[in-house]
């Protein structure tokens, strides 16, 4: 007789009976076993009663339940649980649901009845707050999840419905806001009534007591790093308001500059003492500092497709460094943000090896990682004002492995992975344009800081006119160096194939000839980013200059500059502002002139990612009415102010001024001829985060005048997947 197994028999006939009653014996070392087992009933009959909002058809497809089925208990359960829930959702906060079974066993069937107290619906119709100016009020609305219910967005956020575990969280939260500014013995009260339809009138009585100051602030038990230092972390003075936020994270700053010097285990403690009479607290840091530490091994674990190398890559110490607790973090962060891993752990332990008897003074570094799949594998559909319909596919792998192919036989296909490469494949077929791309990241190439890249690209343009299509292929290689968290620069080559092909005969427009050559560019770049998020920037600034010189061979002579920056302000606690310029110029040299220079090299502007309100590439210089010429000479600038409206769904409104100029001369701008618009839209995501924009865009110069007939060059309403910023 096996305990065990005797309990997993149990288990697996839990699943086919309704009951299972076990009687177990010993008896001169025998094992005597009986089973009362009772059979499931089938549902006779379902009674339900109480409910008068929700249907009772809707009740029993939650419930799952039907008559003439076999009664399911443990589903049952469940059912009710989400009966509960839905109802919760629905902002019935004080519903109640139960539930009561006759079973008839010696006839094998059982009635189910199922009583609901639905209770007052919980649509929050007015929201009151007292005791409070109006700034702080504003404050509050902005960060309390608890909102009062509108019959415009409502029914599309979920919002304004009453919550009691949700309006005690907020309560939590205004009494902590209140706190950091000053009121230390803030009492936040919540209360509702009924109105005659039943909805809620919630009320927020705040009662904030005297505004607390700081009186003398002491550091003590410091006697490693010098005075001054440490002062300079606390971050709070005297006379200043009473602020614990700000206070404790003085604490945790004066914890990581010990940190920097090795002292990893010291523990800074604050002490608050109130004034008998006057609301003053005095405010003291107790600082323990411990010992200092050096690095000992670096361990890894949970790898079992990542190469250590890769991982090593990361991380920010190394054996005898003297322990840094911020370059500790940092590296469990930065192995966080490679998304190769499910969950990263690095933690520190007293050294295992000891020659020189002196293991106290070092502290191994284990990485504990779990694998997390970094491949992926879409197809996408779309439709934008550019490309009417469009669609393809898409494949990346974000740890690739490409000399682990030599291995692919004997390994299969998960050989392929584990490098810290990165290789991305994307065939993207348009009404107007069709691209193919190949790309292939190398960081810490040959162990250096230097990042190796290498794309081979194709792409058909149909969109600069209904007569020909621009066709390119080709490639480049790249290399960048990190100078720092912030600045980067490299080198690159690259080479391609342009040719223009007839879709009908055309007597403006450009030269076949002279646009069916051999691109053979090399350049320099640097670049400068600072954003606090590299998706939704909120603060910040992105940068860079890039410089090439074509004429490496190949059939084309001209050099290309372009400067570019984008800034990001938060204005309100929610609102962006964005601001980014864009100049760039071509200048041809040798026996490329200006009129020779391809068209797949000139610029472009107009349309929904450069200057909204304009047809796709109109700006500037034209063959036809509809056919633009481009230029060797560009200005982008374009301001907008982006506030969030909704979270989830991640919805957000913006206004914009774009301003665009593209002309033939070498290195020469003309505001005079800027071609500007404003506008409005929204941002919002679809499926897995895949960001849309759509708007209205009045352009300041709808009409032009070409060869003396007057043309629009407008187009209003804008579409598109991504978008600028």
């Amino acid at each position: 007789f096996a305990q065990l197994d005797f309990d997993e028999d149990l288990r697996i006939l839990a699943k086919e009976y309704d009951s299972v009653e076990p009687k177990v014996e010993f008896s001169e070392g025998k094992t005597n076993i009986a089973l009362h087992l009772i059979a499931k009933p089938s549902i006779r009959n379902i009674h339900i009663s109480g409910n008068q909002v929700v249907p009772e058809h809707k009740i029993l497809k939650t419930l799952q339940i039907y008559r003439n089925d076999l009664f399911e208990r443990e589903k049952f359960l469940k059912g009710l649980d989400d009966l509960r829930t839905y109802y919760l959702k629905r902002g019935y906060f004080a519903s109640s649901v139960d539930y009561s079974l006759e079973h008839n066993q010696e006839k094998g069937h059982i009635d189910v009845l199922i009583k609901i107290n639905e209770g007052p619906c919980g649509k929050i119709k007015q929201l009151t707050f007292s005791g409070i100016s109006r700034s702080e009020k504003s404050d509050i609305q902005e960060f309390i999840q608890t909102k009062q219910h509108s019959t415009t967005t409502s029914w599309f956020t979920g919002a304004g419905l009453y919550h009691p575990d949700i309006v005690e969280q907020d309560s939590l939260a205004i009494t902590n806001y209140l706190h950091n500014n000053g009121y230390a013995d803030a009492i936040v009260n919540s209360h509702y009534d009924l109105d005659d339809k039943g909805n809620i009138l919630l009320y927020m009585d705040i009662d904030r007591g005297s505004r607390y100051t700081l009186g003398h602030v002491h550091i003590q038990g410091f006697e490693v790093l010098p005075k001054r230092l440490i002062e300079k972390q606390s971050q709070v003075g005297p006379n200043d308001l009473y602020c614990p936020d700000k206070i404790w994270d003085g604490a945790h700053k004066i914890k990581q500059t010990y940190a920097k010097y090795g002292y990893i285990n010291t523990n800074v403690d604050v002490l608050f003492i109130p004034h008998a009479t006057r609301p003053i607290y005095d405010v003291t840091y107790e600082v323990s500092e411990g010992s200092p530490y050096k690095v000992g091994l670096i361990k890894i674990t949970g790898n079992t497709h990542t190469k250590s190398d890769v991982i090593l890559h990361e991380t920010s110490l190394f054996p005898g460094d003297t322990f840094n607790r911020l370059k500790l973090e940092d590296t469990e962060q930065r192995l966080r943000n490679t998304g190769y891993f499910q969950s990263v752990s690095v933690y520190t332990v007293r050294s295992q090896l000891d020659p020189m008897g002196n293991a106290d003074q070092y502290r191994d570094i284990f990485v504990e990682v779990k694998e997390t799949t970094t491949g992926n594998l879409g197809l996408f559909l779309g439709f934008s004002s550019l490309d009417n319909l469009f669609g393809g596919i898409e494949l990346s792998e974000s740890n690739f492995d490409l000399f682990g192919a030599r291995n692919i036989f004997s390994k299969g296909f998960r050989c392929l992975r584990g490098g810290g490469e990165h290789l991305f494949l994307k065939a993207n077929f348009g009404d107007k344009v069709t691209d193919y791309t190949l790309k292939w990241t190398k960081p810490h190439f040959l162990n250096t800081p230097w990042i190796l890249g290498i794309e081979l690209d194709k792409s058909i343009n149909r969109a600069l006119s209904k007569d020909y299509a621009v066709q390119t292929y080709g490639g480049n290689v790249s290399t960048t160096y990190i100078l720092n968290e912030h600045l980067k620069y490299g080198l690159f080559y690259r080479g391609s194939q342009t040719s223009l092909h007839e879709k009908r005969k055309f007597l403006l427009g450009p030269n076949i000839d002279s646009n069916k050559g051999f691109v053979s560019a090399a350049g320099v770049n640097l670049n400068y980013d600072s954003v606090d998020s590299p998706r939704t920037p909120t603060t910040g600034i992105r940068g860079g200059v890039t410089f090439e010189v074509s004429g490496l061979g190949g059939t084309y002579h001209f050099t290309k500059l372009s400067l570019n920056s984008s800034i990001y302000r938060k204005l309100t606690r929610k609102g962006v502002l964005k601001i980014k310029g864009e100049a760039q110029f071509i200048k041809p040299y040798s026996n490329t002139t200006a009129e020779g220079v391809p068209v797949s090299e000139r610029f472009f502007l107009g349309g929904e990612t450069t200057v909204r309100g304009y047809k796709s590439f109109i700006i500037g210089p034209k063959y036809s009415a509809t056919e633009p010429q481009g230029g060797l000479s560009s200005l982008l600038i374009s301001e907008e102010f982006q506030y969030p409206l909704i979270r989830q769904p991640n919805i957000s409104a913006f206004v914009f001024l774009d301003s665009g100029f593209v002309g033939l001369q070498e290195y020469k701008i003309s505001l005079k001829d800027l071609r500007s618009s404003a506008g409005f839209g929204l941002r919002f995501d679809v499926m897995n985060n895949v960001p849309v924009m759509l708007g209205f865009g009045w352009p300041f110069r709808p009409t032009e005048t070409l060869n003396g007939e007057k043309i629009d060059v407008s187009q209003r309403f804008f579409f598109a997947l991504g978008g600028m910023f």
